[in-house]
């Protein structure tokens, strides 16, 4: 049980302190269990999170914990994210958007610049190593719209290994 907490839950607060916007619309794509979005949301109550989630056991247990849990400002959307990207009901709506190990960088950088609004940011929660993924990412950041602006080392107590928080802006248009 305390391995689940660490890995998990305090794992899912490490990008807490890098948020830019505490109050605005927040998206987490890939949400699987909920990590990172809802731990997020119970540390930060201003956020506004969409957990979006394509398989239908996942969300259905996602809106169960929201319902449960009384979150009030959480939308559970079961979708893929291409079908998302493909309409434009989400298009430059969000604050922040984050995504915990889901995607690859470079996938995750296109995305990233349809759903946030113009100066939002990306964080992408990564493992020990993303040189590679981000050298990928560096030949496509003028077409995407987006601005590398941080990578943070971050270390979860109780956790032997080290995760990078890798941040990213979308340009003003």
């Amino acid at each position: 049980m305390q391995e689940i907490v660490i890995r998990h839950f305090l794992d899912s607060l490490t990008p807490a302190p890098f948020l830019d916007r505490p109050d605005g619309a927040l998206i987490d794509l890939g949400s699987g269990g909920g990590f990172p979005g809802i731990p997020l949301r119970i540390a930060v109550p201003g956020l506004q999170l969409t957990l979006v989630e394509a398989s239908r056991k996942k969300s259905s247990f996602l809106s169960h914990v929201v319902r449960t849990l009384r979150l009030d400002g959480v939308q559970v959307i079961r979708e893929r994210v291409e079908e998302l990207t493909a309409g434009k009901a989400l298009a430059g709506r969000f604050d922040t958007l984050i995504s915990r190990a889901a995607f690859k960088l470079p996938d995750l950088i296109r995305t990233a610049s349809f759903f946030l609004k113009p100066g939002g940011q990306l964080i992408a929660m990564k493992g020990p190593d993303p040189q590679e993924e981000m050298e990928e990412t560096e030949r496509i950041l003028v077409a995407a719209g987006m601005l590398f602006t941080a990578c943070r080392a971050v270390r979860t107590s109780g956790v032997d290994s080290l995760r990078k928080i890798i941040i990213y802006n979308r340009v003003f248009r």
